[in-house]
């Protein structure tokens, strides 16, 4: 994930986060030009609202409100638990909300990021 998301934002501040824990809700946070972008990565099969709500929690606790958020889980994200979750993040100040299915990431990577999915599953330099 964190190889797509400096892809999408070549030129941008992209700090990795999430690997070491005690990330704030932060998996991977990009900065540029007064905007901030947080990717928060549920590898689960299904995403809840309360993983969701707990990591954007996190997020307010350390004053990290972010320009956009970005939720990725492995599993479909129903209409509903979408719209619930980007209701929660509004209430926050959060300006933009995506949610990014496991079909949705899929595809980012086939149509964007071709290259990554010959190296990391293929084993291609």
């Amino acid at each position: 994930m964190f190889c797509h998301v400096r892809k999408l934002h070549p030129s941008k501040y992209v700090q990795y986060l999430g690997q070491s824990g005690n990330d704030h809700g932060r998996d991977i946070w990009v900065a540029h030009d007064g905007n901030s972008y947080c990717y928060q990565c549920a590898n689960y099969r299904s995403l809840s609202f309360r993983k969701a709500a707990e990591d954007i929690d996190k997020l307010v606790k350390s004053n990290s409100i972010p320009s956009e958020l970005i939720v990725v889980c492995a599993g479909r994200v129903s209409a509903a638990l979408r719209e619930k979750i980007i209701g929660y993040a509004t209430q926050y100040g959060i300006q933009q909300t995506w949610l990014w299915s496991g079909a949705k990431l899929e595809e980012a990577l086939r149509t964007e990021s071709e290259d990554l999915i010959q190296r990391f599953f293929y084993g291609v330099p």
